[in-house]
């Protein structure tokens, strides 16, 4: 059976609840930003919002081979510890231990267990730093010191017992680099830097096409209905390389051409030459 279809089958862990708009907004922006990162090297993908976790990284928006898993967590201050990705509520008077809640790491592993041979990593994503990470923002739990990545695994396999060492050497943490508080700023830099890799240094209305854009976004996440088919799944909750060249091409076609005016008062070629260029000018207008 085909991942496409494995994808809608299974059963999702769980609906995500209510968010803070705040750690909602930043969970689109940051699967916003990972569209930019993605598009540049990836002829072919899909990043789906709110389906099977926080953000979903398919090789492919129509026959996908591999995925990875994001799950994004926001803190005011501080950074995370072991501990605090391992943390899970105590046991209720009528739970039993199966039923109980699982930690962060819990959770984000659960995906390897619905696609174990699909899965390409799972990352916990946060604008804080990792305790035990050093200087690094991208980092497998398995390439931090070796003792800490055993407590880790005994920690996980506390919630899943047959997890191997291998499996959770698929584990990352990913510190964002936007932040909590002016998350927008930051992306719309971003787009702004997207779209001039694009089409060079051009003119156009920045604040338009971040609106649109991130409520894009924000519509995927949002989506609550159905999804019967993987077809259903790219239409509404996924943004693909299709989508972010609609929005590139938006950008081409109301692309504002300068005014001669503008233009002319930095010439310095004598007339002729000058009338040449704003015969070629025109023509582009």
């Amino acid at each position: 059976m085909s991942l496409a279809k494995r994808l809608i089958d299974q059963p999702q862990r769980e609906v995500g609840g209510s968010l803070a708009q705040e750690r909602f907004d930043y969970q689109a922006l940051w699967g916003l930003a990972l569209i930019f990162s993605n598009h540049e090297k990836s002829e072919d993908y899909a990043i789906a919002f709110e389906f099977h976790d926080d953000v979903v990284l398919l090789d492919s928006a129509k026959a996908p081979a591999s995925v990875r898993f994001y799950q994004v967590k926001t803190k005011d201050r501080g950074h995370w510890a072991l501990a605090d990705l391992f943390r899970r509520p105590g046991l209720k008077r009528d739970q039993t231990e199966e039923d109980r809640p699982k930690s962060f790491m819990g959770k984000l592993f659960s995906n390897h267990q619905a696609f174990p041979n699909d899965t390409k990593a799972m990352s916990f994503v946060s604008n804080v730093p990792l305790e035990f990470a050093g200087a690094n923002e991208d980092i497998a739990f398995k390439d931090c010191d070796s003792k800490v990545f055993a407590k880790f695994l005994k920690n996980l396999q506390s919630e899943h017992g047959s997890a191997t060492k291998d499996q959770a050497g698929l584990m990352h943490f990913v510190q964002a680099n936007l932040s909590l508080h002016d998350a927008s700023t930051h992306a719309k830099g971003k787009l702004n830097n997207f779209v001039v890799k694009a089409h060079g240094e051009i003119t156009y209305n920045l604040d338009g096409l971040y609106r649109a854009v991130v409520e894009d976004c924000r519509t995927r996440s949002k989506y609550t209905g159905a999804i019967t088919t993987f077809e259903d799944l790219i239409r509404y909750k996924a943004i693909c390389r299709a989508d972010v060249d609609n929005w590139l091409g938006a950008v081409n076609t109301h692309a504002k051409i300068p005014e001669w005016g503008e233009i002319t008062t930095d010439l310095t070629y004598d007339i002729m030459k000058k009338m040449r260029l704003r015969a070629e000018w025109m023509k582009s207008c």
